[in-house]
Protein backbone atom coordinates (compact mmCIF):
# COMPACT_ATOMS: atom_id res chain seq x y z
CA UNK A 1 0.00 0.00 0.00
CA UNK A 2 1.08 3.54 -0.66
CA UNK A 3 1.64 5.95 2.04
CA UNK A 4 0.34 9.00 1.69
CA UNK A 5 2.34 11.77 1.16
CA UNK A 6 2.27 14.61 4.23
CA UNK A 7 2.96 18.31 2.48
CA UNK A 8 3.73 19.89 5.61
CA UNK A 9 6.06 17.14 6.25
CA UNK A 10 7.72 18.16 2.96
CA UNK A 11 8.02 21.54 3.38
CA UNK A 12 9.42 20.96 7.24
CA UNK A 13 6.05 23.20 8.79
CA UNK A 14 3.04 22.19 11.10
CA UNK A 15 -0.49 22.76 10.14
CA UNK A 16 -0.65 25.39 12.54
CA UNK A 17 1.42 27.43 10.90
CA UNK A 18 0.58 30.72 8.44
CA UNK A 19 0.43 30.52 4.32
CA UNK A 20 3.38 33.44 4.77
CA UNK A 21 5.65 31.20 7.08
CA UNK A 22 4.91 28.01 4.94
CA UNK A 23 5.61 30.03 1.51
CA UNK A 24 8.51 31.70 3.28
CA UNK A 25 10.12 27.69 4.35
CA UNK A 26 9.25 26.40 0.86
CA UNK A 27 11.84 28.75 -0.49
CA UNK A 28 14.15 28.43 2.00
CA UNK A 29 14.10 24.84 1.26
CA UNK A 30 14.48 24.66 -2.18
CA UNK A 31 17.81 27.25 -2.05
CA UNK A 32 19.11 25.01 0.44
CA UNK A 33 18.44 21.89 -2.00
CA UNK A 34 20.06 24.21 -4.68
CA UNK A 35 23.47 24.67 -2.21
CA UNK A 36 23.14 20.69 -1.51
CA UNK A 37 23.05 20.00 -5.29
CA UNK A 38 26.45 22.66 -6.14
CA UNK A 39 28.55 21.25 -3.37
CA UNK A 40 27.22 17.56 -3.71
CA UNK A 41 26.43 17.58 -0.24
CA UNK A 42 24.47 13.65 -0.63
CA UNK A 43 23.51 13.23 3.08
CA UNK A 44 21.53 16.48 2.58
CA UNK A 45 19.83 15.25 -0.85
CA UNK A 46 19.79 11.77 1.14
CA UNK A 47 21.74 9.79 -1.57
CA UNK A 48 24.77 7.13 -1.75
CA UNK A 49 28.02 8.82 -2.26
CA UNK A 50 28.60 6.60 -5.52
CA UNK A 51 25.94 7.89 -7.16
CA UNK A 52 26.79 9.94 -10.75
CA UNK A 53 26.41 13.30 -11.33
CA UNK A 54 23.67 13.46 -13.73
CA UNK A 55 21.12 11.06 -11.27
CA UNK A 56 22.31 13.96 -8.38
CA UNK A 57 21.15 16.91 -10.16
CA UNK A 58 17.95 14.71 -10.94
CA UNK A 59 17.13 13.59 -7.65
CA UNK A 60 17.41 16.82 -6.64
CA UNK A 61 15.18 18.27 -9.52
CA UNK A 62 12.65 15.80 -7.91
CA UNK A 63 13.02 17.02 -4.55
CA UNK A 64 12.10 20.58 -5.39
CA UNK A 65 9.04 19.77 -7.56
CA UNK A 66 8.07 17.83 -4.41
CA UNK A 67 8.03 21.21 -2.35
CA UNK A 68 6.40 23.20 -4.96
CA UNK A 69 4.14 21.14 -5.45
CA UNK A 70 3.44 21.09 -1.84
CA UNK A 71 3.80 24.44 -1.78
CA UNK A 72 0.90 25.33 -3.93
CA UNK A 73 -1.49 22.91 -2.40
CA UNK A 74 -0.71 24.62 0.90
CA UNK A 75 -1.01 27.98 -0.19
CA UNK A 76 -4.68 27.47 -1.80
CA UNK A 77 -7.26 27.39 0.89
CA UNK A 78 -9.61 25.47 -1.09
CA UNK A 79 -6.98 22.38 -1.78
CA UNK A 80 -5.15 22.55 2.00
CA UNK A 81 -8.40 22.25 3.49
CA UNK A 82 -8.96 19.31 1.48
CA UNK A 83 -5.97 18.17 2.38
CA UNK A 84 -6.39 18.67 6.10
CA UNK A 85 -9.65 16.82 6.06
CA UNK A 86 -8.63 13.88 4.38
CA UNK A 87 -5.18 13.19 6.21
CA UNK A 88 -6.65 14.78 9.45
CA UNK A 89 -10.14 15.17 9.95
CA UNK A 90 -12.87 17.47 10.45
CA UNK A 91 -12.87 17.44 14.27
CA UNK A 92 -8.83 18.08 14.05
CA UNK A 93 -9.57 21.26 11.40
CA UNK A 94 -11.72 22.78 13.73
CA UNK A 95 -8.34 23.21 16.19
CA UNK A 96 -5.24 23.00 14.22
CA UNK A 97 -4.98 26.58 14.47
CA UNK A 98 -5.09 26.56 18.20
CA UNK A 99 -3.02 23.42 18.36
CA UNK A 100 1.16 23.51 18.95
CA UNK A 101 3.64 21.04 18.98
CA UNK A 102 4.37 20.56 22.68
CA UNK A 103 7.97 19.24 22.09
CA UNK A 104 8.87 22.05 19.37
CA UNK A 105 7.57 24.83 22.03
CA UNK A 106 8.88 23.52 25.47
CA UNK A 107 11.96 25.71 25.76
CA UNK A 108 9.52 28.68 24.79
CA UNK A 109 7.18 27.85 27.69
CA UNK A 110 9.97 27.65 29.92
CA UNK A 111 10.89 31.60 28.97
CA UNK A 112 7.42 32.76 28.90
CA UNK A 113 5.69 30.81 31.76
CA UNK A 114 3.52 27.83 31.32
CA UNK A 115 0.09 29.51 32.66
CA UNK A 116 0.60 33.12 33.43
CA UNK A 117 -0.77 35.39 30.42
CA UNK A 118 1.17 38.37 29.78
CA UNK A 119 -0.64 40.77 31.45
CA UNK A 120 -0.11 39.28 34.50
CA UNK A 121 3.77 38.31 33.93
CA UNK A 122 4.08 42.32 33.55
CA UNK A 123 2.61 42.87 37.18
CA UNK A 124 5.12 40.37 38.34
CA UNK A 125 7.70 42.10 36.62
CA UNK A 126 7.22 45.91 37.91
CA UNK A 127 6.95 44.43 41.02
CA UNK A 128 9.91 42.31 41.13
CA UNK A 129 11.87 46.07 39.26
CA UNK A 130 10.51 47.74 42.33
CA UNK A 131 12.07 45.27 44.96
CA UNK A 132 15.27 44.75 43.18
CA UNK A 133 15.98 49.07 42.71
CA UNK A 134 14.66 48.83 46.42
CA UNK A 135 17.40 46.05 47.50
CA UNK A 136 19.85 47.21 45.13
CA UNK A 137 19.70 51.14 44.93
CA UNK A 138 17.76 52.91 48.08
CA UNK A 139 19.00 50.52 50.82
CA UNK A 140 22.99 50.11 49.99
CA UNK A 141 22.63 54.10 50.10
CA UNK A 142 21.17 54.52 53.20
CA UNK A 143 23.97 51.66 54.52
CA UNK A 144 26.53 53.52 53.40
CA UNK A 145 25.43 56.40 55.52
CA UNK A 146 24.45 54.35 58.89
CA UNK A 147 28.47 52.73 57.96
CA UNK A 148 30.07 56.43 58.96
CA UNK A 149 28.62 56.39 62.29
CA UNK A 150 28.52 52.62 62.58
CA UNK A 151 31.84 51.14 61.20
CA UNK A 152 33.64 50.42 64.59
CA UNK A 153 31.11 48.49 65.65
CA UNK A 154 29.76 46.45 62.89
CA UNK A 155 32.78 44.87 60.67
CA UNK A 156 31.79 45.11 57.16
CA UNK A 157 29.96 42.52 55.33
CA UNK A 158 30.99 41.21 51.83
CA UNK A 159 27.86 40.82 49.48
CA UNK A 160 27.75 37.86 46.91
CA UNK A 161 25.75 37.36 44.17
CA UNK A 162 25.18 33.76 42.65
CA UNK A 163 22.44 32.68 39.79
CA UNK A 164 19.07 31.14 40.67
CA UNK A 165 15.76 29.72 39.16
CA UNK A 166 15.04 29.11 35.63
CA UNK A 167 16.55 32.07 33.88
CA UNK A 168 17.83 32.88 30.36
CA UNK A 169 20.99 35.17 29.47
CA UNK A 170 22.03 36.92 26.31
CA UNK A 171 25.39 37.74 25.08
CA UNK A 172 24.46 41.20 24.64
CA UNK A 173 21.66 43.47 26.02
CA UNK A 174 20.30 44.15 22.79
CA UNK A 175 20.10 39.92 22.18
CA UNK A 176 18.46 39.95 25.83
CA UNK A 177 16.18 42.59 25.24
CA UNK A 178 14.82 40.87 21.67
CA UNK A 179 14.44 37.94 23.28
CA UNK A 180 11.98 39.44 25.65
CA UNK A 181 10.29 41.50 22.93
CA UNK A 182 9.94 38.52 20.74
CA UNK A 183 8.22 36.76 23.80
CA UNK A 184 5.93 40.08 24.94
CA UNK A 185 4.42 39.53 21.29
CA UNK A 186 4.02 35.90 21.31
CA UNK A 187 6.77 35.63 18.11
CA UNK A 188 7.32 31.72 18.79
CA UNK A 189 9.20 31.39 15.75
CA UNK A 190 11.30 34.10 15.96
CA UNK A 191 12.57 33.38 19.90
CA UNK A 192 12.77 29.76 19.09
CA UNK A 193 15.27 30.78 16.54
CA UNK A 194 16.99 32.50 18.73
CA UNK A 195 17.12 30.15 21.22
CA UNK A 196 18.66 27.59 19.03
CA UNK A 197 21.23 30.09 17.82
CA UNK A 198 22.93 29.83 21.66
CA UNK A 199 23.09 33.35 21.80
CA UNK A 200 20.37 33.09 24.13
CA UNK A 201 20.59 30.78 26.93
CA UNK A 202 19.62 29.12 30.37
CA UNK A 203 21.65 30.19 33.42
CA UNK A 204 22.97 27.46 35.25
CA UNK A 205 21.89 28.12 38.89
CA UNK A 206 24.34 28.65 42.08
CA UNK A 207 27.08 30.03 40.11
CA UNK A 208 28.48 33.14 41.55
CA UNK A 209 28.70 36.39 39.76
CA UNK A 210 29.44 39.85 39.90
CA UNK A 211 27.61 42.80 38.36
CA UNK A 212 29.05 44.56 36.33
CA UNK A 213 26.36 47.32 34.97
CA UNK A 214 22.54 47.65 35.15
CA UNK A 215 20.02 48.96 32.22
CA UNK A 216 16.50 48.94 31.32
CA UNK A 217 13.80 50.73 33.26
CA UNK A 218 14.60 51.05 37.32
CA UNK A 219 17.70 48.79 36.12
CA UNK A 220 15.87 45.52 35.23
CA UNK A 221 18.62 44.51 33.03
CA UNK A 222 21.79 43.92 34.57
CA UNK A 223 24.98 42.46 33.00
CA UNK A 224 27.21 39.80 34.85
CA UNK A 225 30.42 38.18 35.14
CA UNK A 226 30.79 34.74 36.66
CA UNK A 227 33.88 34.70 39.54
CA UNK A 228 37.12 34.42 37.49
CA UNK A 229 35.90 34.70 33.91
CA UNK A 230 36.34 37.52 31.69
CA UNK A 231 33.20 36.60 29.59
CA UNK A 232 29.87 38.64 30.40
CA UNK A 233 26.47 38.25 29.83
CA UNK A 234 23.28 39.87 29.80
CA UNK A 235 20.08 38.98 32.14
CA UNK A 236 17.09 40.16 34.41
CA UNK A 237 17.26 41.35 38.50
CA UNK A 238 15.55 37.87 39.33
CA UNK A 239 18.16 36.09 38.10
CA UNK A 240 20.37 36.50 40.70
CA UNK A 241 20.59 36.78 44.35
CA UNK A 242 22.79 38.89 46.38
CA UNK A 243 22.92 38.09 50.12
Amino acid sequence: MEQEINHYKIIGVYPSDSVEYIEKQAKLKIIKIKAALARKDYQMLDVSTDIDDARLKQVAIEKIAEIEEAKEILLNPKTRKEFDVKTYGKSYLKKKRKKRDPKKYEKLKAFLGKKEDVTTAIVYAIAILIAGFIWFVVLPEGSNERSNTTKSDFPEREIKCYTQGNNYAAKSKNLFEKAVHFGVQKDYIALEKLLNSNLVFRLNSGIQVHIEDRAGFLGAVIKIRPVGKITTYWTNTEAVNCQ
